[in-house]
């Protein structure tokens, strides 16, 4: 019953200002209520404070309360959002640190889904931030380090993303795009939800690769679908 009513208390904030709702998620978070309730809060106090550095603590509460309870869904959600915010900021270690971490939380087929896209992320953030050889050498000792291969389709995804993005760096767009394209159809051959991070972030360095390359009859057929 009781959480039930809390419930029902967080819809009702959800109706008033960010400030209101903030400060009520706030007060709940100081009640006894369950681990899947703190979990939900911790993510609604993540949003709130989006880019700020509240977020950063507010996932780590995330991680660590959904890790008491081996909830490994929100475990690796409050790890992804972590490695991203670090990756934006270009904070090494930490990406590093929080990597490791989701490594740890399940079985390598549980993890690849997350892994490999936070490392398609980190790869660009590298090159955007003119770290072309640094991000080749990082990934080349980390495909050497973890025995990567095989077919599995994450793996497939970020090394034909990368392959792609780094001749893109280097303006070699001809021979960037069977790359692009490449991880941009194996993200289309995930479920739906799955697969929308993937297809976002490959669909957009395919498409501007095709304006460069003079394509803009296929770069129209990609757009319309």
């Amino acid at each position: 019953m009781l959480y039930t009513d809390i419930c029902l208390g967080i819809f009702v904030v959800i109706g008033s200002s960010i400030s209101t709702t903030k400060d009520s998620l706030l007060n709940i978070i100081g009640s006894p209520v369950e681990f899947s309730l703190q979990i939900e809060i911790y993510r609604g106090l993540a949003d709130f404070y989006f880019e700020k550095p509240e977020e950063v603590d507010y996932l780590n509460k995330m991680y660590f309360t959904a890790k008491a309870v081996n909830d490994k869904t929100h475990m690796f959600e409050a790890l992804s959002d972590l490695v991203f915010s670090y990756i934006k900021v270009y904070h090494a270690d930490s990406v590093w640190y929080y990597m490791s971490l989701l490594k740890d939380v399940g079985t390598l087929e549980e993890s690849h889904p997350y892994l490999f896209f936070l490392r398609m992320r980190l790869f660009a953030g590298r090159v955007r931030n003119n770290e072309v050889e640094t991000a080749i050498t990082e990934e080349l000792a980390f495909m050497g380090k973890e025995n990567i291969g095989g077919n599995d389709i994450y793996i497939q995804m970020e090394q034909t993303f990368i392959t792609g993005y780094a001749l893109c760096s280097e303006g070699k767009y001809e021979e960037a795009d069977p790359y692009l394209e490449t991880a941009y159809k194996l993200a289309c051959q995930l479920p739906y939800e799955e697969g929308f991070k993937f297809r976002i972030c490959t669909v957009w360095n395919f498409l501007s690769t095709l304006n460069f390359i003079d394509k803009g009859d296929l770069y129209i057929e990609y757009v319309e679908k």
